[in-house]
């Protein structure tokens, strides 16, 4: 999880971090300070540990007084928060390139040829139905390394009415998804779970999503299985 991927997950989903020494929640607040996140009436060395020691929790507010908050891991739990520990939330997660994540997968084998496989990252499938000539991988050995090479990053999933509400945004496609307030709320809601980066561009999010399945209905009655 990237530092980025961190911050809007504990801003945006109903999660709590358990500190459960106190260098773990003088470490965790600097974090949040750090990442605009912070206490209104208090300093970042405010951690107010001695409270609840190792059952210390901390979650973000941020529909209501948009800061930082405390209580023991009973009271979380209580009101359905995922409960997360310290060491677990900051751990970074090793990165693989697309050559590394598609041979795991068994999507890519030893007998591939090189343009091969760069035509299966990119587009998903072999190239059967196509000729050589129509592939920009084919002679081109700098592109087909460069896209074996690059950090595999997994699609953006977009719920279908989610990618209809972006795709049908009659704004220019270049603002990028933070400058729209509705969708931030939306966020803090529960829903675009898969936009991490709030950074992107709405054209960025629909050139790299795929869309999954919802478990409701267009009247939002949960669909029997």
């Amino acid at each position: 999880m990237t530092n980025l991927e961190r911050v809007n997950k504990f801003r945006l989903e109903e999660i709590a971090v358990n500190c459960e020494t106190e260098e773990e929640a003088k470490a965790f607040v600097k974090w949040c300070f750090d990442n605009g996140m912070g206490w209104k009436c208090h300093t970042e060395d405010t951690t107010s540990f001695d409270n609840f020691k190792n059952e210390t929790c901390y979650d973000f507010d941020l529909c209501y007084s948009e800061q930082l908050k405390y209580a023991n891991k009973k009271f979380y739990d209580r009101n359905g928060y995922e409960i997360v520990k310290y060491q677990d939330f900051m751990k970074e997660e090793k990165k693989m390139n697309n050559l590394e994540y598609y041979i795991s997968k068994g999507l890519i084998n030893i007998g591939n040829a090189l343009c091969g496989c760069a035509h299966i990252i990119k587009y998903g499938g072999r190239c059967n139905d196509k000729g050589c000539d129509e592939c920009e991988f084919n002679k081109d050995i700098d592109l087909c390394v460069k896209t074996l090479l690059e950090e595999h990053k997994e699609p953006i999933k977009l719920k279908q009415w989610e990618y209809d509400l972006i795709e049908t945004n009659d704004k220019p496609h270049d603002y990028r998804f933070e400058d729209f307030k509705t969708y931030q709320h939306m966020l803090g809601k529960g829903h675009f779970k898969g936009v991490v980066d709030t950074s992107m561009t709405l054209q960025e999010i629909l050139d790299n999503c795929e869309i999954v399945a919802d478990d409701y209905d267009f009247w939002g009655v949960k669909e029997d299985k």
